[in-house]
């Protein structure tokens, strides 16, 4: 079975159309609007970041080092000052699992992540005097 994903953005104010017209297109993404805001929705699913097209190996913010952070403090360069975006993913193998992460990002380069098993490690830890049984088949 094949891993299926579906990913977004949230809407954030964009100082650099042009910019963020070309991400879309390497990361085959569509850039939606909504009043003075832009959105990223990803049409072949899942969040972008660990397979960086070549064409941004001269970009300044490009480094010859692993970096699954390039992708987000690209984005971040497209942004108006004090904006933010939440990039959420939700994915399936089937009904073998279910997973899900939220990146945000800030217009400053700032990139953090939380996966759906964060939040659930967190339950589990809240509610340790139950036992749960396994998440996936």
């Amino acid at each position: 079975m094949d891993y299926i994903a579906y990913a977004r953005t949230s809407y954030f104010k964009v100082k650099d159309e042009e910019l963020l017209n070309k991400i879309a297109d390497s990361y085959q993404a569509e850039v939606v609007h909504r009043d003075d805001r832009a959105a990223l929705l990803f049409n072949y699913g899942g969040i972008p970041g660990w397979n960086d097209p070549e064409q941004w190996e001269d970009h300044p913010l490009w480094t010859d080092e692993y970096d699954d952070t390039f992708f987000f403090r690209l984005l971040a360069t497209t942004m108006e000052d004090g904006e933010g975006a939440f990039l959420t993913e939700v994915g399936t193998e089937g009904m073998r699992y279910f997973t899900g992460i939220v990146v945000a990002i800030t217009s400053k380069g700032n990139v953090e992540w939380r996966s759906l098993d964060d939040f659930v490690s967190e339950l589990a830890d809240q509610f340790s005097e139950f036992k749960f049984g396994p998440r996936d088949y």
